[in-house]
């Protein structure tokens, strides 16, 4: 149960639902509304300290955090993510940042049977028309790229984002204009096997961009903060509360009903998992 309350509060505070510095609900009212032990509220509470969400204060309220200052990228990894915060665009911009910058380093830095690989890695992928077929070699290209970059930090920060594919898909439909330009994969890797390294990062930016979805509207909502109505956040655990104000808040906190909290903890069972895939 401590894992659904989990969920539960993590999705309301990365929604907005709470603002940093603003205090949680006591463990005491939390059981009540859950219907759960003060055990189990402790633990999620707990998980939330350890994810940079809350700070707890001996004998004192929990209070919610700037998870976008105290938080990791984990916090994208596990459970729902809140639709506004447009994770799926945000992981592929990253992608395209680090992996323009990482053709260029591959560039500076890769040894020669390193860049021989990548140049025929790319000429096998051009001599194949079935688009599947070239993401798989696709795949190996930029793990070399990766590799010829020797950043450990780029390597990471892209199997956290992208490899496992849990915020963003790299199938073949997510990357189909990437793939469909043989001509452009072989300049990149042309550009780096000749050590022209303005150039790789130039022909990887442009490649990697053309998948980026686009950003939100101009006027659109912001994703969090201020202006935000909090009885219209979303909730991360994946089910639509109404928003009530309770006199046992403090002033200008909207609480939820005990009912909705315990069908949204009850939702978050369900949550998806994650599906790994390499990249």
């Amino acid at each position: 149960m401590s894992g659904q309350i989990y969920a539960l509060l993590r999705g309301e505070i990365l929604a907005g639902r709470y603002e940093p510095g603003e205090a949680l609900p006591s463990e005491r009212r939390l059981s009540e509304e859950l219907e759960t032990s003060r055990h189990g509220i402790r633990e999620a509470l707990k998980r939330l300290q350890q994810a940079g969400l809350v700070a707890i204060s001996q004998g004192g309220a929990t209070r919610v955090r700037d998870w976008r200052r105290h938080g990791g990228l984990e916090l994208l990894l596990e459970g729902e993510v809140p639709e506004a915060l447009e994770a799926p665009r945000a992981a592929m911009e990253m992608r395209a940042c680090i992996g323009a910058d990482a053709a260029r380093r591959c560039a500076e830095r890769a040894s020669a049977v390193l860049r021989a690989q990548i140049r025929a890695r790319a000429e096998q992928l051009a001599a194949i028309e079935d688009l599947d077929a070239r993401n798989a070699h696709y795949d190996v290209l930029w793990d070399l790229i990766v590799e010829g970059a020797d950043n450990i930090a780029y390597r990471l920060a892209l199997t956290t984002l992208v490899e496992r594919q849990t915020i963003a898909s790299l199938k073949t439909d997510a990357v189909a204009r990437e793939l469909a330009d043989a001509g452009a994969i072989r300049a990149l890797a042309r550009a780096i096997a000749y050590g022209e390294a303005d150039q790789a990062h130039e022909h990887a930016r442009d490649l990697l961009e053309r998948s980026n979805p686009p950003a939100r509207a101009a006027g659109a909502a912001p994703a969090f903060g201020a202006g935000v109505p909090r009885a219209a956040a979303t909730s991360g655990a994946g089910a639509q509360r109404a928003a009530a104000t309770s006199g046992a808040d403090a002033p200008g906190v909207a609480a939820t009903s005990g009912g909705g909290r315990r069908a949204a903890a009850a939702s978050a069972a369900d949550a998806p998992g994650d599906n790994p895939r390499g990249r």
